[in-house]
């Protein structure tokens, strides 16, 4: 008998076995947290003060930051012993922790300066074990992002269209990102938070719970987010030479740590969504173009905007080159702009953004994305080769004092309107949900006359030529008529 079901199971060819029907009940998936399912327009709670440049306007210098980042743990701890909401004198003090980034003699106990030895004694004691583990780890890319940057982020995905929906903010930091946002969009979205540092993370929770953002405290690997569900990532996330522990078999595992995130967000963003990251130069402009050919397989390129080094010197205390990378995820899961931003070349030294050395007497060969040597336009600054302390790199050196302004010339060169919410793409026919009740096989399916590629619980108009979908439909019908027929 055994035997005999073996031979009935391989019989069948791919897609048409007994089993293969369209209406087998949905697999569990354990393991996957349970997201509401609640409309949009729910939302959260958005009556959250937002904070202003005035928060931040003495934090510059270490002892500075190091003082503020002691206060507000000191208003953590008082808030949990108290079981209550923060003051707004004590959500200003928790605004201003800045994280560990470029502070790592906050953490070296033998250094030979007495003053900041003892400062990190005061900090070591101050903290858990766990704590300051966590703390010290993060002093490579705990690098918080200045609050212009981030404001003029939420003005490029609105006027990209996005008025609301479901948020991810994959490394936190202490909520800038959520901090900032416009009050129309969080009127009408639900927010989620990710963030390692348990310091950080409890600092979200205690500025941002209470109005309904839900907050994980674990790296971005270890949370079980649910796939294309959320409707923009958005962060400045971290970057350095190193891996996260992924263990699931995807091929991103081996990526560096910021385009992990890239990838990691295109896989729980929903078709038709959108990434908005900061992010390192080294994403566009490595040699090696294997991560940016993977990207460009799942998202198309809306922009890319190079920030001047000296971006995030005064509230991070590092001068990086960085920019900042919008995808969309393409509603039919093909892309047509890959070549735009696929290989990085040496820039002409007659590009108006070609800036030679700085520091140096001769002039060397400078190596950037195509997008960069086509656009220049979305440089802001000009590309030289500068000393970041181990060689020659290149950064983006701008002269002016007016990073608004530049980005707000940026964002009003955005296209308008290209992203939609999954609620106006099922009015228009672009989706089409179907049952959660049943399970939904890969694979293409027409429906009212369309062709649709499924997805999940939804079916997603094709974009293709006419006669590819003429064909498309015709395979789709002998498929139907081979089912029937057995």
């Amino acid at each position: 008998m055994k035997l005999s079901k073996l031979a009935n199971a391989v019989m069948w060819l791919p897609g048409f076995g007994p089993e293969d029907q369209i209406t087998l009940p949905v697999a569990k998936e354990a393991q996957i947290i349970e997201f509401p399912k609640a409309a949009v327009h729910e939302g959260v709670k958005a009556a959250w003060p937002r904070p202003d440049a005035s928060v931040f306007a003495s934090l510059s210098g270490d002892v500075t930051k190091f003082d503020a980042n002691l206060a507000a743990i000191g208003i953590l701890r008082k808030l949990d012993e108290e079981k209550r909401q923060p003051t707004a004198e004590e959500r200003s003090m928790l605004n201003r922790y800045t994280g560990w980034g470029g502070l790592p003699q906050a953490f070296n106990s033998e250094q030979s300066d007495d003053v900041w030895r003892s400062r990190a004694d005061r900090l070591k004691a101050l903290l858990s074990t766990g704590e300051h583990q966590l703390a010290e780890g993060s002093t490579p890319n705990a690098h918080y992002t200045s609050l212009e940057v981030i404001k003029a982020m939420w003005e490029m995905v609105r006027r990209l269209g996005f008025k609301g929906g479901r948020i991810l903010e994959p490394a936190a930091g202490v909520g800038y990102f959520i901090g900032a946002m416009p009050k129309e969009i969080a009127e009408m979205s639900t927010v989620t938070a990710i963030e390692l540092d348990a310091l950080s993370a409890r600092i979200t929770k205690a500025l941002y719970g209470e109005y309904g953002v839900d907050v994980h405290q674990a790296g971005a690997e270890h949370v079980p987010l649910p796939p294309e569900y959320f409707d923009l990532a958005i962060s400045n996330v971290p970057f350095g030479n190193y891996k996260v522990a992924e263990l699931r078999n995807v091929p991103y595992a081996n990526f560096t740590i910021h385009n992990y995130f890239f990838a990691k967000a295109l896989e729980v963003v929903r078709p038709g969504g959108l990434v908005a990251f900061i992010t390192s130069s080294f994403t566009l402009d490595a040699s090696d173009n294997r991560v940016r050919a993977y990207l460009s397989s799942q998202a198309d390129l809306v922009a890319a905007i190079r920030l001047p080094n000296a971006a995030f010197k005064k509230i991070a205390n590092t001068e990086v080159t960085t920019d900042i990378l919008i995808l969309q995820k393409p509603l039919n899961g093909k892309t047509a702009n890959g070549k735009r931003w696929l290989d990085a070349v040496f820039l002409d030294d007659a590009s108006p953004i070609y800036g030679g050395y700085k520091s140096y007497n001769s002039s060397d060969a400078i190596r950037c994305n195509l997008w960069f040597g086509e656009n220049p336009q979305w440089v802001i600054g000009k590309l030289k080769l500068v000393n970041n302390g181990y060689g020659k790199s290149v950064g983006c050196v701008f002269d002016g004092d007016d990073l608004a302004g530049e980005l707000a010339k940026r964002i009003d060169m955005l296209p308008e309107g290209i992203y939609t919410s999954n609620k106006e793409d099922v009015e228009c026919g672009n989706v089409v949900k179907l049952s959660l009740t049943q399970h939904h096989s890969p694979g293409f399916r027409v429906i009212d006359g369309k062709v649709y590629e499924i997805s999940g619980a939804e079916a997603v108009a094709y974009k293709a030529p006419q006669k590819t979908l003429e064909r498309i439909a015709g395979l789709v019908k002998i498929r139907e008529v081979a089912r029937q027929l057995i």
